[in-house]
Formats: C-alpha cells, sequence, structure tokens
C-alpha cells in the first residue's frame, strides 16, 4: 500500500508540472475562442485533483487563477451573477491556505490586520490572487453588507503586497489599490488622487504592456472621476497596442481589447 501511496503521490506531482505548463501556454494562447472553450475544462481538472490532495498550495493557486480569468475573460460581460460566484470560488481557493474566507467575510479588522501582516511575507500569492477575486466580487455587489463592511480589507492586503513585492504579478498590488480607490465616487469614498497614483505606479512597473491595468484605469477611475478625455486616449492606447509585445500575457492582453472596443462603444453611457 505505501508504494502505491508513493506512485500516486508522483503520479500527481508530474500532473501539476503538466498544468502549470498548461497555464502559461492558456496565457499565450493566441484564439481566445480556443481558450474560452479550454477554460472551463481547465477549472474542472484542478478539482479533480484538489479532491485527492485538497491541502495542496500550489493547486490552490492554479485554481484561484483559474476561476479568477475565467470569471473576468468571459463571464462578467454576460452573468455578472454567475461572475461573482466564480469570484467567489477563487477567493476561497486563493484564501485555504490562511484559514478560508471567512477571513475576508467574518473576521474582525484587527485580527485581519495582524494575520495579513504576519502572513504576507510567505502567502503573498495567495493574499493576492484572494484580494483579487474579492475585489472583482465587491465590484459586483457593492450594496451586499459583506462587501460595504470588509472594503477596508482590501486596502490594507494592497498596501501589505506593495511593502513585500511592489512588482508581484505587473504591480498587482497597486492595480488592487488603484481599483479600490476608484471604485466609489469622491461622495462615497472614492480618492482619485491616490487611484491615479497607484495606476501609473502599476503601469510604470509593467511598462504599459499589461493592458487590463489600462482597461481598469479607463472603467473605474476615468469613469467615476468623469474623465473623458483620459478615458478615450486609454482606450485608444489598448487598441493600437501589438500583443506580440508580451507574449506571455497575451490571451489577457487580447481580451481587454475585445472588451475595450465594446466599452468605447458604451461611452456615451458613462459620460454626463
Amino acid at each position: 500500500f505505501s508504494g502505491c501511496f508513493f506512485l500516486e503521490k508522483v503520479a500527481l506531482k508530474s500532473t501539476q508540472n503538466i498544468l502549470d505548463s498548461q497555464y502559461q501556454s492558456f496565457l499565450s494562447e493566441e484564439d481566445s475562442l480556443l481558450a474560452r472553450e479550454a477554460a472551463a475544462g481547465n477549472i474542472k481538472m484542478i478539482d479533480g485533483l484538489l479532491l485527492k490532495s485538497p491541502n495542496d498550495a500550489n493547486l490552490q493557486l492554479l485554481s484561484s487563477k483559474a476561476c479568477f480569468s475565467y470569471a473576468f475573460g468571459y463571464i462578467e460581460p454576460e452573468n455578472e451573477q454567475r461572475a461573482s460566484n466564480f469570484y467567489l470560488r477563487g477567493l476561497n481557493r486563493a484564501a485555504s491556505k490562511m484559514g478560508g474566507d471567512k477571513i475576508f467575510f467574518d473576521m474582525k479588522f484587527p485580527e485581519f490586520e495582524k494575520k495579513c501582516i504576519k502572513d504576507m511575507p510567505k502567502l503573498l500569492e495567495h493574499y493576492f490572487w484572494g484580494v483579487l477575486n474579492f475585489s472583482c466580487w465587491v465590484n459586483l455587489n457593492k450594496s451586499d453588507i459583506n462587501a460595504l463592511n470588509n472594503r477596508n480589507k482590501i486596502e490594507l492586503t494592497g498596501n501589505e503586497i506593495i511593502k513585500n513585492n511592489e512588482s508581484y504579478y505587473y504591480g498587482g498590488g497597486h492595480l488592487i489599490l488603484g481599483l479600490y480607490y476608484s471604485s466609489l465616487p469622491v461622495s462615497l469614498g472614492g480618492k482619485p488622487a491616490l487611484a491615479k497614483a497607484h495606476f501609473e505606479k502599476c503601469l510604470e512597473i509593467n511598462k504599459r504592456m499589461f493592458l487590463p491595468a489600462l482597461y481598469f484605469y479607463a472603467r473605474y477611475y476615468a469613469v467615476n472621476f468623469q474623465d473623458k478625455e483620459l478615458f478615450l486616449s486609454l482606450l485608444s492606447e489598448i487598441e493600437s497596442f501589438d500583443l506580440n509585445k508580451f507574449h506571455e500575457q497575451r490571451l489577457s492582453n487580447a481580451i481587454i481589447k475585445e472588451r475595450a472596443m465594446v466599452l468605447k462603444r458604451e461611452a456615451d453611457n458613462y459620460f454626463v
């Protein structure tokens, strides 16, 4: 029996390595339709492996990334409620290593703050993917009491990510804070100066090649603070970007190009 268990663990590890490579291949895929067809299958494949190894940190991260990519890339424009469910699923998977998604929903802020600061050096990736999924869920559920009561955890987590690894995921900590400070109007707590500073720093880090940062900048900062000139400039920058310049995020950038075209067509709906 011990020999069988060993072989099973070896097979699982080998499969995880394949999944890591498959995920990178997915991100660099040129055909967004092919990627969409593969995305749901990827999620279920990882789910199956998690049944065998539920505490595997690498699988938890892959699952969180896959849920986020599927929700943001394909589902949110069509069905916000379904996208919300995938964001929660992605949050749960990333937060498994920290005690589950209850730390974002149920844990009191002072306790969360202590835990986040203590855990961040060794669990930065988990916190990042957890808070990215959580941020997107909050943006789709602004009136939900759980969103209102726990938004400040996004700010804390983003700042801790920046303190520990400012460049992680193309300046992802700055992206999260840019989104956080621009997702509400000034009258409800939005902070345009801080939002702009974080978006610009994120773009400086990724050399303006990670198009989701440009998209969020346009969709949330420019719209909520009614800067139509910046809105159109950012969308034009996305439109003219050569996808061959950043192969490792070709799929994400291709999807953003499609989303940006739709956003541009709907510009009159966002500006008075």
